[in-house]
C-alpha cells in the first residue's frame, strides 16, 4: 500500500510540474493575453508588397525601402522571387526598384547606410536557397535606382535575420538560428534555446562578436556609430551594447525584457526606437502556417534612459489592422508598418499629442 502511495506522489508530482511547465510556456507566449487593441491615429492599408518583413524611411522622409518576399507563397512550393520596393507616402506611389542581380532574390532584413559624403547604400540579407545566406551591398545611383555592388557569403551567416551598416563593407547581421541544419533549428525552436548569435563583417570576414541570444533579430545602431541594439525574439528582451568603432568588438551593458516576441528595431532621428512585436507568440506560430489565421500586432517605443528604457505600447492590433507587424519604421505623425507574411503593408498617421 505504501509503494502505491509513493507511486501515486510521484506521478501527481510529475504531472503538477510538467503542467507548471506547459503554463508557463503559454503564459510566456502570451497564448493567455487578452489583447484590447488601441491606436490613437489611422491606418490604410497599401496593396503590392507580398511579405514585406522589413522596412525603413529614407533620411529626408520622402521614400521607404521595403524588403518584399511572399513567404506564404514560398511555403506552399511555389517559386517566387522577392523584390525591393520604393513607397512614397507623399503620392502613395509603389516601385518596384528591383536589379537585376542577385538571382535568385530572396530578401529578409535591410539597412540603409549614409557615407559621409551623401552616398546611400542598402545592405539587403537575401536566402537564395535553401541553406544558403549572403548579404546584398547595393548602391543607390544619381537616377533614384539600385546598383548591386558586393555580394557578402561567410560561413559564420548560418541564420541572417537582420543586417545593419555601420561602413561601405562592414555591418553586423543576427543568426536568429545558432545551428545550421534542420535538426538543430526545430530544437532550437521547440525549447526555446539561447543559441542564436551577432557577427561582424569587417569588410574581408565574418567573426561572431555575441553568442547565445534567444531568436536574435532586429538590429540598430546609433548614429555615433558607439551603440548598438539588438532584438531577441523567444528570449523577449532588448540588448544594449557598447561598440568599438576600430574593432567591431561589443560589450554587453543592458538586457531589457519587454516580455513579448520582438522583432525589427527602427532608430528614430531623436536617438528613440520603434519595435514591432509579437505579443501572442502561438498565434504568431498558428499565422505562419495559415496565413488567413490573424495573428496580434504590437508596436512599441522606447526612449533611452540612464537606467534602462522608458517603455510606451503605441499600438496594439488583434490582426485588423494587419498580422504579425515585423517593422514600424516611424517619421513626423507618420508610421509604416511591415508584416512577415501578409500580402500589403499599412501607412498610419498618428494623432496630435502622440508619441514620436
Amino acid at each position: 500500500m505504501r509503494r502505491w502511495k509513493i507511486a501515486a506522489v510521484v506521478v501527481a508530482t510529475v504531472v503538477l510540474a510538467l503542467g507548471g511547465a506547459i503554463l508557463g510556456l503559454l503564459v510566456r507566449a502570451g497564448a493567455l493575453r487578452h489583447i484590447q487593441p488601441h491606436f490613437e491615429g489611422t491606418c490604410v492599408r497599401v496593396e503590392g508588397a507580398p511579405g514585406p518583413e522589413d522596412l525603413t524611411f529614407h533620411p529626408d522622409g520622402t521614400a521607404v525601402w521595403i524588403s518584399s518576399f511572399d513567404r506564404a507563397a514560398a511555403s506552399r512550393g511555389e517559386e517566387v522571387t522577392g523584390a525591393l520596393l520604393r513607397y512614397h507616402p507623399a503620392t502613395g506611389e509603389l516601385e518596384d526598384v528591383t536589379p537585376s542581380q542577385p538571382r535568385p532574390f530572396h530578401p529578409h532584413g535591410l539597412s540603409l547606410s549614409r557615407s559621409p559624403d551623401g552616398h546611400h547604400s542598402l545592405f539587403v540579407v537575401n536566402h537564395p536557397e535553401a541553406g544558403a545566406h549572403a548579404i546584398e551591398i547595393f548602391d543607390l545611383t544619381p537616377a533614384g535606382g539600385l546598383e548591386h555592388r558586393r555580394t557578402v557569403v561567410d560561413p559564420a551567416l548560418v541564420s541572417p535575420n537582420d543586417v545593419v551598416a555601420v561602413g561601405s563593407d562592414q555591418f553586423y547581421a543576427s543568426n536568429d538560428h545558432g545551428g545550421a541544419t534542420s535538426v538543430t533549428r526545430r530544437l532550437e525552436e521547440t525549447l526555446a534555446l539561447p543559441w542564436g548569435n551577432l557577427v561582424y563583417f569587417d569588410g574581408e570576414q565574418a567573426r561572431v562578436v555575441h553568442q547565445g541570444t534567444g531568436y536574435a533579430n532586429g538590429l540598430a545602431v546609433t548614429s555615433d556609430g558607439r551603440t548598438l541594439y539588438a532584438a531577441e525574439t523567444t528570449g523577449q528582451a532588448i540588448l544594449v551594447f557598447a561598440r568599438d568603432p576600430a574593432t567591431g568588438s561589443l560589450v554587453q551593458r543592458h538586457r531589457e525584457r519587454l516580455r513579448t516576441g520582438l522583432d525589427n528595431i527602427e532608430l528614430a532621428a531623436d536617438g528613440s526606437l520603434w519595435v514591432a512585436s509579437h505579443p501572442n507568440t502561438l498565434a504568431f506560430m498558428q499565422h505562419a502556417s495559415d496565413p488567413t489565421r490573424p495573428a496580434p500586432s504590437q508596436v512599441l517605443h522606447l526612449v533611452p534612459g540612464e537606467r534602462g528604457f522608458q517603455v510606451e505600447e503605441v499600438l496594439l492590433d488583434d490582426g485588423s489592422i494587419l498580422s504579425a507587424a515585423s517593422t514600424a519604421a516611424v517619421h513626423g505623425d507618420t508610421m509604416v508598418l511591415g508584416a512577415v507574411f501578409a500580402p500589403h503593408f499599412a501607412v498610419c498617421t498618428m494623432a496630435a499629442g502622440g508619441a514620436r
